[in-house]
């Protein structure tokens, strides 16, 4: 996950659970304050893990020193989807300077093995927040082409960011599921697309959010897909208890927690919980 001061300020914290109920501190998944292009410490956001034959690799956002801009990486560990995980390059993966950097990686592999890459542009004061996708090369280590848009912040809900990203292939197509608005508002929530390919293009399924408030679950997003055996697919996400909203709120309650709801299908649309 994110970096929290939970886990002593671990930058990328590992948790381990057999029944995605209870769970147990693995350690830290990038050790480590800086490498040869990123600021780790406070700065790394949104990992996304693969495997790759017997190693794994890591996506993660982080603040390049040259630019001052969040950019994507990939650091590789040859122990296990715990890590530790290195970088050892010298520069990001990807970063779109003029679009005022990249964060929340995706990692995706499609049926035939090809690896794609999904993230977010940062956007700018001129330019809205976007999602796209890139081929990988077969070592995922680099993009392969062009990246392709998949969506631009659209709806009035989704205002003013769209971004992290999760595609999810089954027998009802490509699903692209997102977050939108404010993350650290109870505002926050998931969408859902409908995709031609891992490179798009892609259509919103429905014109309002398909994952918001419910209850004391409020500001719901950062969405990633759990397979479970004997069952489908599991969207896990965070979300804030109201009324505690927010790092800063007053009564120092507010924290986002870790949830889980299935998705099903009806009448071939998704629906989650």
């Amino acid at each position: 996950a994110t970096g929290s001061s939970t886990f002593g300020f671990s930058t990328v914290p590992v948790v381990r659970s057999t029944d995605l109920q209870h769970w147990t501190y693995a350690g830290e998944g990038l050790p480590g304050g800086t490498n040869g292009w990123a600021d780790l410490f406070a700065f790394t956001w949104a990992p996304s893990v693969t495997q790759h034959g017997n190693n794994f690799l890591m996506y993660y956002a982080a603040r390049d020193r040259a630019s001052g801009r969040q950019c994507v990486g990939v650091a590789t560990s040859t122990t296990g989807p715990e890590g530790p995980f290195a970088d050892a390059s010298n520069a990001p993966l990807v970063c779109q300077h003029d679009r005022g950097g990249t964060i929340d990686p995706d990692a995706f592999v499609d049926d035939g093995g090809q690896r794609f890459l999904l993230f977010k542009s940062e956007g700018t004061p001129q330019e809205p927040t976007r999602i796209w996708s890139a081929a990988l090369a077969a070592d995922g280590l680099s993009l392969v082409g062009a990246a392709h848009e998949l969506l631009v912040t659209s709806y009035s809900w989704e205002q003013p960011i769209i971004e992290a990203p999760a595609l999810l292939h089954d027998e009802h197509g490509y699903t692209l599921f997102y977050s939108a608005s404010d993350w650290a508002s109870p505002g926050y929530t998931v969408g859902a697309a409908r995709c031609d390919g891992p490179l798009g293009p892609c259509s919103r399924i429905y014109g309002t959010p398909l994952v918001a408030g419910r209850g004391s679950m409020v500001g719901s997003g950062g969405a990633s897909l759990v397979s479970e055996a004997n069952a489908g697919p599991t969207l896990a996400f965070h979300a804030w208890t109201s009324p505690a909203v927010g790092y800063d709120h007053p009564s120092g309650e507010g924290r986002r927690s870790l949830r889980f709801l299935p998705v099903t299908w009806q009448n071939g649309l998704p629906v989650v919980g």
